[in-house]
Order: structure tokens, then C-alpha cells, then sequence
């Protein structure tokens, strides 16, 4: 988190929603990419 500049406006409940939405998709990709992948996510 530290490369990410310390905005108020970056920051915030909108990022947090992003941030949660981007890591479902990922989620949700890795399983139609990789069924039998059950690792953890490796992209963060």
C-alpha cells in the first residue's frame, strides 16, 4: 500500500469497494482460468 499516494480522496469507502471488486473478479477469473488451481491469490 505504500506506492499509492496518501490521497483523501484516493482513500476511502470508493476504494475500498474497488478494491473488493477488483479481488472478486480476480478470484473469479483464476477459477474459470484455472479450475484446478486452489492456491491462494499470487497477484498481490
Amino acid at each position: 500500500m505504500n506506492e499509492y499516494p496518501k490521497s483523501h480522496n484516493f482513500f476511502g469507502p470508493d476504494f475500498l469497494i474497488y478494491l473488493a471488486f477488483v479481488t472478486m473478479l480476480q478470484e473469479l477469473i483464476r477459477r474459470l482460468v484455472f479450475p484446478s488451481d486452489v492456491t491462494p491469490t499470487r497477484l498481490f
